[in-house]
């Protein structure tokens, strides 16, 4: 087997083997606050939802993550190590996110306009004013054109 058909079959499984980002998240609340009702609170879950997940989560680990008690809950020590890795995949998605993020704000702050001569010499320079009042990051490209050639570029995409 290739070594890109090795990476291929491991990636494809991960998804199988690695509880998901919610259930990660939870098992960091628990850690965080001690108990799996406070935990669930915060994510935003009722308490036998988030019981479920732990108990779906140790399942498909095969590790005992959390010990439950009338006082509360405490992580096991696979539990404590669990979390640990927990913590750097939740931080590692929410660079992810963040990178997404500052993608889909780039995108956002160009605009391409295209106006016929008129449009573009009466009232786009109070349209402009107004969008970089509002938007101050966002680049701006214009063409100045006759009407059909707008219109040919607007076509085209």
């Amino acid at each position: 087997m290739s070594e890109a058909e090795e990476q291929r079959r491991a990636t494809a499984s991960l998804a199988h083997r690695v509880p998901d980002l919610g259930a990660l998240e939870l098992l960091l609340a628990v850690a965080r606050l001690g108990s799996l009702g406070a935990a669930a609170r915060e994510v935003g879950i009722t308490q036998p939802a988030a019981s479920s997940r732990i108990r779906s989560m140790e399942r498909q680990l095969g590790v005992a993550l959390v010990d439950r008690s009338p006082r509360g809950s405490r992580l096991t020590d696979a539990g404590a190590l669990v979390t640990d890795w927990a913590r750097r995949v939740v931080e590692a998605a929410a660079a992810f996110d963040a990178g997404a993020q500052a993608l889909r704000d780039r995108r956002d702050s160009r605009l391409r306009v295209a106006a016929s001569m008129t449009i573009a010499e009466y009232l786009l320079p109070g349209w402009l004013l107004a969008l970089h009042a509002e938007r101050p990051d966002t680049a701006v490209s214009l063409l100045a054109g006759n009407s059909a050639r707008v219109a040919e570029l607007l076509l085209a995409g």
